[in-house]
């Protein structure tokens, strides 16, 4: 399993590029541009009676100037670098879960292991070799979040909710340990995916097919699940509507259950998953 370590290690250096390269490109938006300053400029010219209420009452003399930490966190995740991060991100999945996998399911390595060892044993190491790959995911929320607080430490305010800035709605920010929930929707999302890749790899085609057939599978699913509420699109994970982030985890959390189970009746056939070694 070395190569699965080698292929965990070159995700999180690919990922932790991105990112970093995404914090700069959002550093350099905030640097340039001054809340407290567009919002002087746009009270001067604006001639809508709302508007002139706003800045009547409204005192900027001690708010920030900076957008708040969650909308830079979002506006990280949703950079021109990654903000195809839902449609390529689970591709990225299959390729570094299942690639090792592939090679060893088409090889003797299998056949010497039941030798030795139970099935299901097997089967358990192969979907805790290819979960580990999910651990991407709190990395990537962690260091976004915390390169956010390098640009903004402070909550949402009055003069970004006016701007309309603010990204994510007033009943997230108010939810305890949201950053936490949040990425936590994400890895069952993600776990989802890799249990979708682990039944087709169940299959034992060529890994090229894996592929075409993921992303087959994929874009089925999200054209089915895009009939029903936001919390359960698949592409909108990253973005939340107006939903409690409750609701978005016990849909990613039936997701999850549900291509578990399909997972495990998948190897259920020790017999029929060895005679398909080397297809």
């Amino acid at each position: 399993m070395k190569e699965s370590k080698k292929g965990l290690i070159l995700l999180f250096i690919i990922f932790f590029i991105m990112v970093l390269l995404s914090y700069l490109e959002v550093k350099k938006t905030v640097n340039d541009n001054n809340l407290i300053e567009e919002f002087s400029s746009i009270c001067a010219y604006n001639s809508d009676s709302k508007m002139e209420d706003y800045c009547k009452n409204i005192d900027v003399s001690n708010l920030p100037s900076t957008p708040d930490n969650l909308t830079i966190f979002y506006s990280i995740m949703q950079s021109e670098i990654l903000y195809n991060l839902p449609l390529f991100a689970p591709i990225l999945l299959l390729v570094f879960s299942t690639y090792t996998l592939n090679r060893i399911m088409k090889s003797k390595y299998t056949y010497y292991y039941v030798q030795r060892k139970k099935y299901y044993d097997l089967i358990k190491s192969v979907i805790i070799n290819s979960y580990k790959y999910v651990l991407i995911v709190p990395f990537i929320i962690a260091f976004s979040y915390l390169l956010s607080l390098s640009i903004s430490s402070h909550g949402p305010n009055s003069l970004t909710e006016i701007m309309r800035i603010a990204t994510f709605e007033k009943i997230h920010y108010n939810t305890k340990f949201f950053i936490v929930l949040y990425g936590l929707n994400i890895m069952l999302i993600w776990l989802s995916f890799i249990n979708i890749a682990l039944i087709i790899q169940s299959k034992n085609r060529k890994f090229i097919f894996n592929i075409v057939e993921f992303i087959i599978v994929y874009f089925l699913l999200e054209m089915i699940l895009e009939n029903l509420p936001y919390n359960y699109w698949l592409f909108g994970i990253y973005n939340l509507s107006n939903i409690s982030i409750y609701n978005y985890l016990l849909s990613s959390l039936i997701y999850f259950i549900i291509s578990f189970i399909i997972l495990l009746l998948s190897y259920k056939n020790k017999e029929k998953i060895l005679n398909r070694m080397g297809v």
